[in-house]
């Protein structure tokens, strides 16, 4: 039998009477069937903003639990914001009340903010404001809740890159249009990853369009091409596609990969390769399309 000890970090403990406690549970402990020491480091006690500032003056080294009203927590976010390393979590203790901070506050205090729980901020500003600051709100995209947009001109278009698809779709207004950037070199890419997203959108009534892929073309797999074009067909835009996918979901995709055959660039399958199971009509309407095969194949032809 081999004796392990428990080592109590009591530095950031603020009730004696605590101490005490784990004082004892130290006492008790004996053995254990285990190989090496174990340390348990206790938790950091929930404060108010007032009590985790008079305790950071004793000791700056401290780690700090902030639980407190909302109108607290957003009346000190500035001298929070100067401590942000030892926070390791800000939790409202009235959550019926929503924390709401603007664009300027976002990049201002975003250190702060990431130690709030996951989907309890609500930013609200103008387009301009938010889109000025998309660094700070892209690192702050778990915790915010929904995106309020000040009031606009009606038919007002807001463009969006792909990539932020999802951060925009917690807003709760505005009309986006999606506008890729030719000079970017993942733009294309952009869109097949955030393909859900996009459709997220559509489906919320927010998209107002998707701006042509000039000269680009997306790799994505059969799922996420037919969503895509589904979305790019209604409103007209441009779009190529390269067709990454297994076997099993090229053969099931085959109409739609034959019906997009002048949107198509090239099929790849990938995994374990294996024949392409597809009926003798469906061989004959993508007869064209699988010229446009990347690497060998092979068919298993059923009625």
């Amino acid at each position: 039998m081999f004796t392990a000890y428990l080592f109590i970090d009591l530095s950031q403990r603020q009730d004696f009477a605590a101490d005490l406690i784990y004082a004892k549970v130290f006492m008790q402990i004996r053995a254990v069937n285990s190989a090496s020491n174990v340390r348990v480091i206790a938790a950091p006690t929930p404060m108010t903003v007032a009590q985790a500032q008079a305790a950071l003056k004793n000791n700056r080294n401290l780690t700090i639990a902030i639980a407190d009203t909302t109108a607290n927590i957003k009346a000190n976010l500035a001298a929070l914001s100067t401590v942000a390393p030892q926070i390791k979590s800000i939790v409202s203790t009235t959550p019926a009340q929503n924390l709401t901070v603007s664009a300027a506050e976002v990049k201002n205090f975003s250190d702060v903010l990431t130690r709030t729980s996951t989907n309890s901020l609500v930013i609200s500003d103008t387009f301009d404001a938010l889109n000025g600051g998309l660094t700070a709100l892209r690192k702050l995209n778990d915790n915010i809740k929904t995106i309020v947009i000040a009031p606009t001109p009606v038919g007002t278009l807001q463009r969006i890159d792909p990539y932020d698809s999802q951060l925009w779709g917690k807003s709760v207004n505005g009309r986006f249009e999606i506008a890729t950037n030719p000079d970017a070199a993942d733009s294309s890419k952009a869109l097949a990853n955030n393909y859900m997203a996009i459709k997220a959108l559509e489906d919320r009534g927010l998209l107002a369009g998707i701006e042509s892929i000039k000269g680009g073309t997306i790799t994505a797999n059969v799922d996420q091409s037919q969503k895509l074009a589904a979305i790019f067909q209604k409103y007209g835009t441009e779009f190529y596609l390269n067709i990454k996918d297994t076997s099993a979901n090229i053969s099931k995709g085959i109409e739609f990969i034959a019906a997009n055959n002048s949107k198509l660039n090239g099929i790849t399958q990938i995994g374990d390769i294996k024949p392409l199971e597809i009926t003798r009509a469906q061989n004959k309407l993508a007869d064209r399309v699988l010229a446009k095969m990347k690497n060998a194949y092979c068919l298993n032809l059923y009625k």
